[in-house]
């Protein structure tokens, strides 16, 4: 919702964005989101690193898993993981585009599962940016963090987002936060007020970048994202369809865009 009962579904969709007259949203749009435009090399890597986990044989018990509901059993095949829980090529090529157009000094994950998304982000990003990812299975950060350790200024944390959360919010600052994990109402909302309780206020022109995935993986997830984009703070929300991507910035009347992508 935006204001009273109005659905987001009720605002205009566009496409590679014709029809928006922010320039800031129609540089996100055209050139960040529908753009074919990429880094060939990380979308090189990645792909090599999501080839060798398809083909893994090996099976991982993961405990403490809040995502996407896929699965029922704990006991799980890499290879399933890797097929139908990691994000894909076009919305990590998206992730990508994002972090080296935007320069973010502190990137926070929430959810590391196998690394994909995670390299996606390593490989983006400036030399001196800091990268902090959390898992909550302490098995699936373990296999994560084999991978991750080649890159520079990876931190990888494992727990509960609740517990970790706030302890680590009081050292770092990030404005580039991707959330991929406990796709729970009131963990989504928990997560984001604690987010946006430590960033805000803004420091003069800053642009803090927030990324959902799944936000219509379950009706909790769809009324999370509502709740999200109504939010006050919020001035900029696009809604795509796996993810939903929200800016915080000052001086800008509050806006809404429903992309065809």
């Amino acid at each position: 919702m935006i204001i009273g009962n109005i659905s987001l579904d009720n605002f205009p969709r566009f496409w590679r964005g014709h029809g928006v007259h922010s320039p800031f949203v129609y540089h996100v749009i055209r050139h960040l989101i529908t753009t074919r435009r990429g880094n060939r090399s990380v979308e090189k890597l990645v792909r090599a690193y999501r080839k060798l986990l398809i083909s893994s044989k090996e099976s991982i018990f993961v405990d403490n898993d809040y995502g996407t509901g896929a699965y029922r059993s704990p006991e799980r095949r890499v290879s399933d993981i890797a097929r139908t829980a990691s994000v894909s090529p076009k919305y990590g090529a998206m992730l990508g585009r994002l972090v080296e157009d935007l320069k973010p000094k502190v990137i926070l994950e929430l959810g590391t599962s196998l690394g994909i998304s995670t390299s996606y982000l390593a490989l983006s990003k400036p030399e001196d940016t800091e990268l902090i990812t959390i898992e909550g299975s302490t098995n699936l950060s373990s296999f994560a963090s084999k991978e991750l350790s080649k890159y520079s200024k990876v931190c990888c944390l494992v727990g509960p987002f609740a517990s970790i959360l706030p302890n680590t919010l009081s050292h770092i600052r990030p404005d580039f936060i991707f959330i991929d994990g406990d796709h729970r109402y009131e963990s989504t909302m928990l997560h984001f007020r604690l987010l946006l309780d430590s960033i805000l206020p803004l420091q003069g022109t800053e642009i803090i970048t927030l990324v959902f995935d799944d936000i219509h993986n379950s009706t909790e997830m769809q009324r999370a994202w509502e709740d999200i984009v109504a939010d006050t703070r919020v001035s900029t929300s696009i809604s795509l369809f796996r993810m939903g991507i929200i800016f915080l910035r000052t001086g800008c009347q509050k806006e809404h865009f429903n992309l065809l992508w």
